[in-house]
């Protein structure tokens, strides 16, 4: 169907995590901002997690690092490669 604004489709979603997965498709790479963000994932449950550069940064210069897989925040190599092994099976 189409409306004033352009075409519309309805869908219905199995999870959470794919209505978040679809939502994060759709916001465009050069909205004003953008390039103020270092990552975006989408957590099994659905919930959007948005991290800054800026707050990666100060993350960063305290020892934490960010797990590329599903951007959650840990201490030291040793952590964020016990938290792959375990929630990731070593991804």
């Amino acid at each position: 169907a189409r409306t004033a604004l352009g075409g519309w489709r309805v869908r219905r979603y199995d999870s959470a995590a794919t209505l978040a997965s679809d939502v994060l498709d759709c916001v465009p790479a050069h909205l004003p901002g953008a390039n103020l963000l270092c990552s975006e994932h989408v957590t099994a449950d659905g919930h959007l997690r948005f991290t800054s550069r800026a707050h990666a940064l100060e993350l960063h210069e305290s020892g934490l690092l960010q797990c590329a897989t599903c951007g959650r925040f840990f201490r030291g190599g040793r952590g964020l490669r016990d938290h792959q092994i375990v929630a990731h099976d070593g991804s």
